[in-house]
C-alpha cells in the first residue's frame, strides 16, 4: 500500500506498518536449515541460573532467516527489538514423547525473554504458534505448514487491542486484510493475490474519515484513485493505467478551492496544465509534452502581477517572451 511499507505516494502507510514483525521472522521466516536447531552439547548445569546465549539441557540455536520472505507481513513476524539475526535460544516446551522428528519449543532471545512458542517438525515451524512482544504481550498468532504461513493469522497491539487479521496461502498473503490503530479504528483494508496487493483498498484517518481509495492489480494502481485531507475533504482525484497516472487529475486545497488540473501520459504530465492560489487566483497556464513545457505559457503572482517566466517554451527552455 507511498502512506506505510509504498513509491505509493498516494497511500500514506504504509508505511510499512509492522517494521518487524512477528518474530520479526517466525511467522514468515522459516528457520535457516544449515542454522537449524544445532544442539549444543553437555546438559546445563541445575544450580547455575541460564545464561543469554547459552544453552540449557535439551536447548539448542536456531538462526531465523526473514531474506526468504519479502512480503509486508511475512517479513514482520517478530516484534519491534527482536533481531532476526538474533540468535536465539530454543528450549523444550511440554512434556511427554514426540513423535520422530517433531518437538514443540519455546524461543528465547540473548535477554532471556520469551519471543515463541510453537512445534518443529523436522527444523521448521509447523502447527500454531504464539509470538509475544517485547513486553511478554501477545504480539501474534497463526498457523505454520511445513515451514510457511498458512490460514489466519492475526497481530495485536501492545495495549491488546487488534492490529491486523488476514490469511496466507502457501506461504503468501491471500485474500482480504484489515488493519487497526491503537485505539480500535480501521485504517486499511485490501485484498491480496498470490503475496500482492489486489483488489479495492481502502484506507482511513485515525479520525475515521476516508483517506484513500483506488483499485489495485498485483500491487499496481488501476482506474480511478481517490485521496481525502483528515477533515474530510477531497484532495486529490484521477487515473492510473498499469501503474502510471494516465488522464485528467484534478487536485484541491483543504479549502475546497481547486489548486491544479493536469493531463497525464504515462506517468508524465501531457497536455494542459492549469494551477490556482489557494485564493482562487490563478497561477500557471500551459501545455506539457513528455513532461516539457510546449508552447506558451502564462505566470502569475499571488497578487495578480504576471511572472517574467512567461513566455514560449520549447522542449521545456523559455525561447521567447
Amino acid at each position: 500500500m507511498q502512506p506505510r511499507r509504498t513509491g505509493l505516494e498516494e497511500l500514506p502507510l504504509l508505511t510499512v506498518l509492522l517494521a518487524a514483525g512477528l518474530l520479526m521472522g517466525l511467522a514468515f521466516c522459516s528457520l535457516d536449515r544449515s542454522e537449524t536447531l544445532a544442539a549444543l552439547p553437555g546438559p546445563a548445569d541445575p544450580a547455575r541460573p541460564p545464561q543469554p546465549g547459552r544453552g540449557l539441557e535439551g536447548v539448542a540455536v536456531a538462526r531465523l532467516s526473514a531474506s526468504v520472505f519479502a512480503g509486508r507481513w511475512r517479513a514482520s513476524l517478530l516484534p519491534e527489538g527482536v533481531d532476526s539475526s538474533d540468535a536465539l535460544q530454543a528450549e523444550a516446551a511440554g512434556s511427554g514423547a514426540s513423535r520422530a522428528g517433531t518437538e514443540r519449543v519455546r524461543l528465547r532471545d540473548r535477554a532471556g525473554r520469551e519471543v515463541a512458542e510453537g512445534r518443529l517438525v523436522e527444523g521448521r515451524p509447523d502447527g500454531e504458534w504464539v509470538i509475544w512482544g517485547p513486553h511478554g504481550t501477545r504480539f501474534a498468532e497463526g498457523r505454520f505448514a511445513r515451514g510457511e504461513p498458512a490460514g489466519d493469522w492475526s497481530f495485536w497491539h501492545e495495549n491488546g487491542r487488534p492490529r491486523a487479521r488476514g490469511a496466507f496461502a502457501a506461504g503468501r498473503e491471500e485474500g482480504r486484510w484489515r488493519e487497526w490503530s491503537e485505539e480500535g479504528g480501521l485504517l486499511r483494508e485490501v485484498g491480496y493475490r498470490g503475496g500482492e496487493e489486489d483488489g479495492l483498498l481502502k484506507e482511513w484517518w485515525e479520525s475515521g474519515e476516508r483517506r484513500t481509495e483506488g483499485q489495485l492489480s498485483l500491487g499496481r494502481r488501476e482506474g480511478r484513485w481517490t485521496r481525502w485531507y483528515s477533515s474530510g475533504a477531497r484532495r486529490s482525484e484521477g487515473s492510473y493505467d498499469e501503474g502510471l497516472r494516465s488522464g485528467l487529475w484534478r487536485h484541491w486545497y483543504e479549502n475546497g478551492q481547486i489548486e491544479k488540473e493536469a493531463e497525464y501520459r504515462g506517468g508524465l504530465r501531457h497536455g494542459s496544465w492549469r494551477s490556482w492560489y489557494s485564493t482562487g487566483a490563478p497561477r500557471e497556464e500551459g501545455r506539457l509534452a513528455g513532461g516539457l513545457y510546449q508552447g506558451p505559457w502564462c505566470f502569475w503572482f499571488a497578487n495578480g502581477a504576471v511572472d517574467r517566466r512567461t513566455g514560449f517554451y520549447v522542449d521545456g527552455e523559455r525561447v521567447r517572451d
